[in-house]
């Protein structure tokens, strides 16, 4: 049985609020992989779809990087 992952990639958008210097975000979207399974006999390939989503936090380092 053999298992590979071809394809891999998202679409997400991001909103946050601007707490200066921080600024905690939320994502979501959409996500999809090209999946491949050979088990000896027959060889398949399947595209999955599913969701992505996560929280995070960004920091000011000075007034001209983020």
């Amino acid at each position: 049985l053999e298992v590979k992952q071809g394809f891999e990639g998202s679409l997400r958008a991001r909103v946050g609020y601007d707490l200066n210097p921080v600024m905690p975000y939320l994502t979501a979207g959409i996500a999809g992989s090209q999946i491949k399974l050979n088990n000896g006999l027959d060889d398949e390939s399947k595209f999955r779809v599913g969701w992505t989503a996560g929280a995070g936090l960004e920091a000011k380092l000075t007034d001209n990087i983020l």
